[in-house]
């Protein structure tokens, strides 16, 4: 749980934007249920900007064990997201991890359905620096 505060605390100093805390369910067009998380951050469009990105996951969630990274598709998960969407998760992941934290993040992808021509394995393999098991797809 120390870990944890010292995530929040290093993330709350950089973010002076309550609005990046203070925001719906609804994500770029996913509702997204969560709860018992400690913190949630809107990231793209908000957050990103006080780490000097662009771009960049949808929203983290902080929770006592494990960080969420999630990002919303709307419609059907093809081949232009297996490129863009990882890429945008690397982002916090890579932002997370230079905060000092060491723990548990799981990337977690909303979509309503996947292409034909686009598989899961493809998006895990441009991810491989999170364990296999630490992705999660949720329609």
């Amino acid at each position: 749980m120390e870990e944890i505060e010292k995530l929040i605390k290093a993330l709350k100093d950089r973010i002076n934007d309550d609005n990046c805390f203070k925001f719906g369910n609804n994500i770029d067009g996913c509702v997204i249920k969560a709860s018992n998380y400690i913190l949630k951050i809107r990231f793209d469009k908000c957050a990103d900007r006080h780490f000097g990105r662009d771009g960049g996951c949808d929203c983290i969630f902080i929770f006592p064990d494990k960080v969420c990274i999630v990002e919303c598709t709307t419609g059907k998960f093809d081949s232009r997201d297996a490129k863009r969407k990882p890429e945008q998760i690397r982002v916090c992941y890579t932002l997370i991890r230079s905060l000092g934290y060491r723990g548990l993040i799981v990337a977690i992808f909303y979509y309503e359905s996947f292409s034909k021509n686009i598989s899961k394995e493809r998006v895990e393999l441009e991810l491989r620096d999170i364990k296999k098991k630490d992705i999660r797809f949720h329609n």
